[in-house]
This record gives C-alpha cells, structure tokens and sequence, in this order.
C-alpha cells in the first residue's frame, strides 16, 4: 500500500489561516497611533502579529512593542529578523487609582460592618466617613472625590436629596445604583464617580455586587462630550 507524501504547510498558507482565524475572532489587525510610540518603534496590540502587521512599516523601527503574551508567525519573525529589528514586551500602565473606596451611610438603619468585612476578603477597601447628617456625609464624600481623587459610596433611605446635594458639586457625577448593569452603564454614560443606594429592598449580595462592581471598574475620566458641564 502506498501512502500518500505530505508536506508541511508553507509559509503562505500559514499567513492566510493566521488572517482568517483573526477575522472569525473580529479582533482583526489593529496598531497603536503613533501618538504613544518613541522614535524607532513600532507598537502594535495585536495578540497574534503576522506578516501584514509588520510588512511596510519597517522603515526607521528599530523595535516592535507588543503586548505581553503576543506570538508571532514565521513569515512575521523572519521579516523583523532581515531588518535587525528587535522585540519587546510592553509593561500595561496601571491607571486605576490606587486610593480605598469612601463610603458612608446616612438616613438609613444599614449595618455596614458586614459589607466592609465582606468586601475586604475580596480586596475592596472600603473607607467610612464619620457617620452624621446626610448633608455632612454628602459633603465629606464630595470632597473626598474632588480633592483625594477616590470612588465614593453613599448608603442612604435618601437618594433623591443626595444626588441632588452631590450633583451640584463641581467635579461630582453620582449616580444611583439599583443593579449591577445600572452601574455599569452609570459608569459607561458619565465615569460615576460617586454611587448612592438605598438598601431598602437590596439584599446584602445585591449591595456587595454593586460596590465591588463600582469599585473593579475603577476611576474614569469623564467623556469629553460631557466634560465641560460635569467636571
């Protein structure tokens, strides 16, 4: 029996399977501006770079930057190697803000040790305000997200007055949690950056999922359609 002599697939081949898996994925071929590269570098944030990333774009680069973990085709590494062009690996810049979450709790019976605990087993630090008026919270918490550049949270039975009282702060964009996807959006829409809820009717873990939400999604700067009205 004769069996049939198989060859390894070329180069080509490989470039266009590498091409149409992109495609299926919709990451596509993406490229950094240039705005962010130093003289001599290529940036690109594809996770796999092939020859059509690289192929042209030689001319005066010295380095590739790619995001960690990027792979490269053959065809793609063989062309940066012809050109002397060395790789490297960019190290993500952390723009969350580092600061603990102010919270306080005003016009409401909320016991909020246990949130506390809770969140911080997750590594949600939440720091509480003193606790008096809702007024003197507000204001506390306002300051804090003006002056100290933290997330505030305000638990309260009074979120109409206290999104009132925070939003005619310069630089505040509260915003009412009811659900996680409130929160998301909230922050999507205007970059919250203080979140008010009423525990009334919220449970524990619906107050937990909101908070810890609010808190991974981190400090947003706020859209440049909105900025000159809100911050």
């Amino acid at each position: 029996m004769v069996h049939p002599t198989t060859h390894p697939p070329r180069r080509k081949d490989v470039e266009r399977i590498v091409r149409q898996v992109l495609a299926e994925l919709g990451s596509g071929r993406r490229s950094v501006s240039t705005n962010g590269e130093s003289p001599g570098e290529l940036v690109l944030i594809s996770k796999v770079v092939s020859l059509a990333d690289v192929e042209g774009r030689l001319g005066g680069v010295s380095r590739v930057v790619v995001a960690p973990g990027a792979v490269f085709t053959p065809a793609a590494r063989d062309l940066l190697r012809k050109h002397n062009v060395a790789i490297a690996s960019a190290v993500a810049a952390n723009t969350t803000r580092s600061q603990p979450l102010a919270f306080g709790v005003a016009e409401t019976n909320y016991q909020a040790s246990p949130l506390v605990t809770a969140l911080a087993a997750e590594r949600v630090n939440l720091e509480q305000v003193p606790q008096s008026g809702l007024l003197e919270v507000v204001d506390e918490l306002c300051e804090r997200v003006v002056k100290q550049g933290q997330l505030g949270l305000l638990i309260t039975g009074q979120t109409a007055a206290a999104l009132c009282l925070a939003n005619r702060n310069r630089g505040v964009r509260a915003a009412l949690g009811a659900s996680v996807q409130a929160v998301t959006d909230a922050v999507e829409a205007i970059a919250a950056n203080l979140l008010v809820i009423d525990p009334g009717g919220i449970s524990f873990f619906g107050v937990r999922r909101m908070t810890r939400e609010f808190a991974k999604l981190g400090w947003k700067s706020c859209p440049m359609a909105l900025r000159e009205r809100l911050d």
